[in-house]
């Protein structure tokens, strides 16, 4: 498509991948395609689907966008994928039932679905985005991947926040929303896959968020990294996991990578709420060197003998 608005209005029912290089594509009331496997939003693109009563469901891949600037709108994130409307990422709703994945960012080989997304990207929806539970009909339910993001470096630093010395933990407590790094308006968001999304972002259990890390970036303790924005959340029994995780856990929905250095964790305690995660120091290190310091300063006072 190239600058010009291509508005579909009846059920598409061809196979493959739909690319929207430039341009529009609006779907009408009772339009779909939903039977294509694989929508790519490029720079400039933008997935109209503002028309669906009640959002527009897709069961494909949906990538694409280049990064937008930080403090970007979606009016002014050209650069971006954009979607205009609610949309649900599912499984099981065309002819060619398969499962949708949302995931920012374009492709190494544009003709090869299995790198779908593997750059870094960002999107940009003006509605809500859903992203459904585990695959439909499976018994026990089968979790499944339904948002993945990528990490080159972080959008902040904890000192750059002003963290100097204390308790980590009680300033990630009291970080506050209004930050610009923590809610897209300030920071190196172009160093990681970013979603924003203009209305509600619904997340439901064992509907996946997965993160990896891309290239040759070098985590370090301190690292924030602003992966989601939202105009409100609404969580259906998704799982985040405990404050502190290494990247090996099981039985969660929150997917983060294995840190090379076994002494660091990541910090959730701000993913529902600023859809943030942190890297830390583990909690027993930062207390041993906190004695190991004291001892040093403070040696013990021996006994006199009389």
């Amino acid at each position: 498509v190239d600058a010009a608005t291509m508005q579909l209005d009846n059920a598409n029912t061809y196979r493959g991948k739909t690319t929207i290089a430039g341009g529009v594509i609006k779907l009408g009331p009772s339009a779909s395609i939903d039977d294509s496997e694989w929508i790519e939003i490029q720079p400039t693109g933008l997935l109209d689907v503002s028309a669906k009563v009640g959002g527009y469901a897709f069961d494909g891949r949906i990538t694409g966008g280049g990064t937008a600037a930080a403090g970007s709108t979606f009016a002014t994130a050209t650069n971006a994928a954009r979607i205009s409307g609610a949309i649900t990422v599912g499984d099981h709703f065309g002819e060619v039932s398969s499962i949708g994945t949302m995931s920012p960012g374009g492709s190494s080989l544009v003709s090869d679905i299995t790198t779908a997304g593997n750059q870094i990207g960002h999107i940009y929806t003006d509605g809500g985005v859903t992203l459904t539970g585990g695959l439909v009909g499976s018994s026990p339910v089968q979790p499944v991947t339904k948002l993945t993001m990528q990490l080159n470096g972080a959008t902040t630093t904890l000192a750059a926040l002003g963290y100097t010395t204390g308790s980590m933990n009680t300033f990630i407590d009291a970080l506050l929303a209004s930050e610009p790094a923590l809610n897209g308006g300030a920071g190196n968001l172009a160093a990681h896959d970013y979603l924003n999304v203009g209305g509600t972002l619904t997340l439901n259990a064992d509907g996946h968020i997965v993160v990896s890390n891309l290239g040759t970036y070098t985590p370090s303790v301190g690292d924030v990294f602003n992966l989601l924005d939202w105009g409100s959340l609404t969580n259906i029994g998704f799982v985040i996991g405990s404050r502190h995780q290494s990247g090996t856990e099981t039985g969660i929905d929150l997917d983060l990578p294995t840190l090379a250095d076994s002494s660091w964790l990541w910090d959730t305690s701000r993913f529902a709420t600023l859809g943030v995660v942190i890297i830390v120091p583990e909690p027993g290190r930062f207390m041993l060197l906190f004695f190991g310091l004291a001892a040093v300063f403070f040696p013990r006072r021996r006994k006199s003998l009389e």
